[in-house]
């Protein structure tokens, strides 16, 4: 028997493959890269906003409630914020863009070393939120920033779920629900103006 080169054997080995009828294993459908429009009648908006000194010179801020609204005839699937979906790590993204008087420093927020879901929480299932035709759901005080100094702010707040848009793949303990609705909206701008408290103390003044 003649000697076969070890690549022609794979390559005879493949085409007797094909030819028995053998199928190649297809990989699952990826998400859509580009967003999908809003459901029809589902909008999102900034409520019940506060704020509150926590510094001196006028350091400050705000948290606002998320209200999800859904006008349209069916329900609508969208997932509560993760440890990380505020500032841009996880999807579902609960991006609040705040826009005013300049930060002095530059200030970062903290951020922990490892995200992903609360504790004492089941993904998808602490996550999923049906928002019932003509009903809405608030999310309360969900998002919020720092108020560097007195004055008036701009804040516009947009939720994103694609997962897999841009490269971005959930982790393997956070696979899409195939309930939740994917694509993004936004709130118009909302105006807020911050006046600091002028007889705020500091908690250590209190101490004896």
């Amino acid at each position: 028997m003649p000697n076969i080169h070890p690549t022609s054997r794979c390559v005879l080995l493949l085409s007797l493959l094909a030819l028995t009828g053998c199928e190649p294993i297809e990989s699952p459908p990826e998400p859509p890269l580009t967003p999908e429009p809003p459901p029809a009648g589902l909008t999102v908006e900034l409520t019940d906003l506060k704020t509150r000194t926590i510094g001196p010179d006028g350091l400050g801020e705000c948290r606002a409630t998320v209200r999800f609204r859904n006008r349209g005839p069916e329900s609508v699937w969208i997932l509560s914020p993760l440890d990380g979906s505020r500032d841009g790590r996880l999807m579902p993204f609960y991006h609040l863009t705040v826009t005013g008087p300049p930060d002095p420093s530059d200030w970062q927020p903290r951020r922990c070393a490892v995200c992903g879901r609360w504790s004492n929480t089941r993904w998808p299932r602490d996550y999923l939120i049906d928002v019932r035709a003509g009903e809405k759901a608030d999310l309360k005080g969900v998002v919020g920033s720092r108020l560097w100094a007195a004055g008036r702010y701009t804040l516009q707040f947009e939720y994103v779920y694609m997962p897999g848009a841009n490269g971005h793949w959930p982790p393997d303990d956070l696979a899409p629900p195939s309930q939740a609705w994917r694509g993004k909206v936004a709130t118009l701008p909302v105006v807020l103006d911050y006046l600091p408290d002028p007889d705020w103390r500091s908690p250590e003044d209190d101490l004896p």
